[in-house]
């Protein structure tokens, strides 16, 4: 049984009442079990507002989780298992107040059935949650070594045991070959002599993606590639060096299907500094030298300073969310493809001002900003 200390957060104006029930944002009732295809409902607000979700997942019977480490106030692993009308934090069965000193940011279901949740707090980098018994486990211990104590910015398992976590604000990075070896600093970087930050990284089926690159270095892939020197290892990709010739970050990565093709298609996106620009890029996995990039202000009618911040996909469907950058704030926005060409947006009325993160479960995304903004779109 799933043990949950229970909150009540209101910290959007636009919810209908104190309880935080969901809502219909075209105001036609609620709480329902959920809108029509092409409408947005939004959900109950989370405890953990500020500026920013560094981590949202959703499990197959639609239980959400979230994290939000980066924050000011970023403690805490908080759940609903309600399609997000009401909100708890996690207390582990063997550790109830773990997370209560915690900063998650990143949560993930591995092939095993266990969730993993990585950050910082009380020497540990990653653990692991019992699905059965809630029981807390730790993965990763934070070490005395250089490049062994970081604050995890992505974790992925895949069904073999392998596993990655990459350090949120730097170059370090840990590997493992399976369950039963240790983690260790090796040179995960294929093609290169020197580091390059990665800055998130995904998992499709056993095969793993990465992004990256800083402010004034093209816009950078990870694609995985066999090494001698690594149990995971990647060819380091400029997508935005050549004739496109800008710098800046990659800050997302998600892999689907298009519609009636057996090709995996990647879905990368971040931003073009040297414009301000948010950009997205598609290509098949395998062949990167075929990207496209559109950038967001193309889509999206009088978008200004601008980046992507999360990007989410399932067959068929891929979805970019991110924000305008200006000092004085601005406008969110969700925009949506079928093939990772033609994009459309679908930001939903009532404008939150920023989303950070996307996940989906059958034919619903939700998404995540600050203030403990969750909303869902039925598609």
């Amino acid at each position: 049984m799933m043990q949950r200390l229970p909150v009540t957060v209101c910290a959007l104006s636009m919810l209908a009442t104190s309880a935080c029930p969901a809502f219909f944002v075209d105001g036609l009732g609620g709480p329902e079990p959920g809108p029509d295809a092409g409408e947005w409902t939004v959900l109950g607000a989370y405890p953990c507002g500020f500026n920013r979700t560094d981590a949202l997942h959703i499990d197959d019977d639609g239980t959400l989780w979230t994290g939000c480490g980066t924050n000011t106030e970023g403690d805490g692993l908080f759940v609903s298992d309600d399609d997000g009308a009401s909100w708890s934090v996690f207390a582990p069965s063997n550790a109830p107040t773990f997370f209560e000193s915690y900063r998650v940011t990143t949560i993930s279901r591995s092939a095993d059935g266990f969730l993993y949740v990585g950050g910082t707090g009380s020497g540990v980098m990653v653990s692991r949650i019992d699905p059965a018994t809630d029981v807390l486990e730790t993965v990763l211990e934070a070490g005395n070594q250089v490049g062994f104590n970081f604050t995890v910015g992505s974790f992925r398992r895949d069904e073999n045991g392998r596993a990655i976590a990459e350090s949120l604000t730097g170059v370090d990075a840990l590997v493992r070959a399976s369950d039963t070896d240790d983690f260790i600093d090796a040179d995960i970087w294929a093609n290169l002599d020197a580091r390059i930050q990665l800055a998130a990284v995904a998992l499709d089926g056993n095969t793993f993606h990465g992004v990256g690159s800083v402010i004034n270095a093209p816009n950078t892939y990870f694609e995985e590639v066999a090494s001698a020197d690594s149990p995971i290892a990647f060819n380091v990709i400029e997508l935005s060096g050549g004739a496109l010739g800008f710098d800046g970050e990659l800050r997302a990565v998600a892999v689907g299907n298009v519609a009636g093709e057996g090709a995996r298609t990647v879905v990368v996106g971040g931003v073009n500094e040297d414009s301000d620009d948010a950009v997205i890029y598609a290509f098949d996995a395998g062949d990167s030298g075929g990207a496209t990039a559109v950038f967001v202000n193309s889509v999206v009618d009088g978008l200004r300073s601008s980046t992507v911040r999360g990007a989410c996909a399932t067959d068929g469907h891929f979805f970019v969310v991110g924000e305008e950058t200006l000092a004085s704030g601005g406008n969110a926005f969700v925009i949506h493809s079928n093939d990772g060409v033609t994009w459309e947006d679908i930001t939903m009325p009532g404008n939150p001002g920023l989303l950070s993160a996307c996940a989906i479960v059958g034919t619903s995304l939700v998404v995540a900003g600050a203030g403990g903004y969750v909303a869902r779109f039925n598609f």
